[in-house]
């Protein structure tokens, strides 16, 4: 950390602030991945049997991939490191006052002699030192006293007196031929000049819209030919009312600071709702090559279920007793996942709340929002788990029903043959032969 400048101003100047993608193979990696229930040229055949026990022929130009559950631990990793890092830069970015870590208080060396409100000045800098944080002190000498540029002289003047990045110092400088016909008062605006460095922890209170305004009312001021101790008085008034209401009633820059975190939080529980679910649909799935005849690839609409070929021996369907055991198991990780998710979510929020707040434990907050982050990542994946098992078993349920066999039907059937086996009988009774 090294202090920098604000900004600054001078009578014969104004104030300054300181401050290609290969759609070929991208095809090719579509056609090879994803399998299509329509035939097309170079494609081989496969028999897919689903998690629900449902076979059907797709075709795809080489065996298809089953979804893997290695982007839910890269996501996982990956914003396990993301979040924190914009947790940092919200408390980096958030408007708050400062915990002082120095011992000295606001102070003016006035060495040039030149502010006769004195005593304004003190309060002013007492005020904004109470409000924010910051520790301001003021330095006036005469241009003869430095020889490089009174920024670096400025700059040098921090680094040499303070050992910490909570300071804001100012230096105000006129020449003694100046001072002289001001106080003799022939002349009521000097040839002036003035520069201000700030700490690099100073930057969230210490704004570049506030120093702007701060340094456009300096400017102003002793343009007009006021008192340098009024003209900086106003604008630490002026400094202290915005810092003191950025945090609460700025909105807007509150919000800019946080969002990121929110909008990188739905992102990662989006993409690993999307991932888990995936995952949890495929699994399952097998995949066989078949020989592909002729027939098939005439076939209009995709699906070839017709196609006369001995099938490879598949993995045997899950049945509903073992589609029931995974909807206990998947119930059971549900009751689990629900609370872990809404922990999680808690625990994120109070880690960010200590990473914003000055008065708590950066390094524990960010502790809060891993582990926040990865039980909202357990909790979806387990929710993921829950819903993709309940569609499977529905399915499963109306395959079952829709290819049952019609009870009432076989019923007539066996009754029908019941009739014709008593009616042969009869009749072979009527020709004497019982």
């Amino acid at each position: 950390f090294m202090p920098h400048s604000s900004g600054g101003g001078s009578c014969g100047g104004g104030f300054h602030g300181g401050y290609a993608l290969y759609s070929g193979s991208r095809s090719a990696l579509r056609t090879r991945t994803l399998p299509k229930s329509q035939w097309f040229a170079g494609s081989r055949l496969y028999l897919k049997r689903n998690a629900d026990g449902y076979y059907e022929y797709v075709y795809a130009s080489m065996m298809p991939r089953k979804a893997s559950i290695v982007p839910v631990i890269v996501l996982t990793l990956l914003y396990s490191v993301l979040l924190p890092l914009f947790g940092r830069t919200a408390y980096d970015k958030a408007p708050k006052s400062l915990t002082p870590v120095y011992d000295d208080s606001a102070t003016v060396y006035d060495k040039a002699d030149v502010i006769n409100d004195d005593a304004s000045l003190a309060i002013a800098l007492a005020e904004y030192q109470d409000k924010t944080g910051v520790c301001p002190v003021i330095y006036t000498l005469y241009k003869e006293d430095y020889k490089d540029t009174l920024a670096a002289y400025t700059f040098n003047r921090y680094v040499s007196t303070f050992n910490d990045e909570q300071h804001f110092v100012i230096v105000y400088a006129v020449s003694k031929e100046d001072a002289a016909l001001l106080k003799e008062g022939k002349i009521t605006v000097p040839d002036f000049a003035w520069e201000a460095v700030q700490g690099d922890e100073t930057d969230f209170v210490i704004t570049k819209s506030i120093f702007k305004g701060f340094g456009t009312i300096v400017q102003d001021e002793l343009k007009n030919g006021a008192d340098p101790g009024i003209a900086f008085s106003k604008a630490f008034h002026y400094a202290t009312e915005k810092s003191g209401t950025l945090y609460a009633s700025n909105i807007i820059n509150t919000i800019i600071a946080v969002v990121p975190i929110f909008v990188v939080t739905v992102l990662a529980v989006i993409l690993l709702a999307y991932f888990a679910r995936k995952y949890w649909k495929e699994k399952d799935v097998s995949y066989v090559e078949v020989p592909l005849d002729t027939g098939a690839q005439e076939m209009s609409g995709g699906y070839s279920g017709n196609v006369a070929v001995k099938v490879p021996p598949l993995p045997a369907a899950p049945d509903m007793k073992t589609l029931k055991a995974s909807g206990i198991k998947s119930s059971i990780i549900l009751a689990f996942s629900i609370p872990l998710l809404i922990a999680g979510i808690f625990m994120l929020a109070l880690g960010l709340a200590m990473i914003v707040n000055p008065a708590t434990d950066s390094g524990l907050g960010i502790f809060f929002v891993i582990l926040g982050i990865l039980w909202i990542i357990m909790g979806v994946f387990g929710i993921s788990c829950f819903a993709s098992t309940m569609s499977n078993i529905k399915k499963a349920k109306r395959i079952m029903r829709d290819s049952a066999p019609d009870n009432k039907a076989v019923k007539q059937n066996d009754d029908a043959k019941m009739i014709d086996k008593d009616d042969e009988y009869n009749r072979m009774k009527n020709r004497g032969f019982e």
